[in-house]
């Protein structure tokens, strides 16, 4: 792709990225706007994408982990860019889970790729 790019860079441009939007008060039923950003804001904008300067359109396209998944915690992203060196990639953002403090994400961002698994599930008879 000609230019190498540091994951490192792109994990600060995603967590600095600042999702906006609406909601609807229910104390006053007015359309109010909201701002947020971090890991948290990838991980409640769900599936949406969103355009993100200097990178392209991204979504979060796997999240696990919480309660009652063990102490696995990650994020996904999948990014569309034709035109620069980060475009239509996955990159997974690692964490951890403790039901005392819920999810945090503390590892690097790094470039991954989905792999289709048969596995074998024993059922009750």
């Amino acid at each position: 792709m000609g230019t190498t790019v540091s994951t490192t860079e792109l994990a600060s441009i995603l967590e600095n990225h600042v999702h906006k939007g609406t909601y609807i008060s229910t104390l006053t039923e007015e359309e109010t706007p909201w701002e947020d950003s971090g890991w948290r804001a990838w991980k409640e904008s769900g599936d949406e994408w969103e355009t993100v300067d200097g990178v392209g359109r991204v979504r979060v396209t796997d999240d696990f982990g919480g309660e009652g998944q063990g102490d696995n915690y990650y994020l996904v992203f999948e990014i569309m860019n034709d035109t620069h060196p980060w475009g239509n990639r996955f990159y997974m953002l690692p964490g951890y889970y403790t039901s005392f403090e819920g999810g945090e994400y503390d590892g690097d961002l790094y470039e991954v790729t989905p792999v289709q698994k048969t596995i074998i599930v024993w059922e009750n008879v």
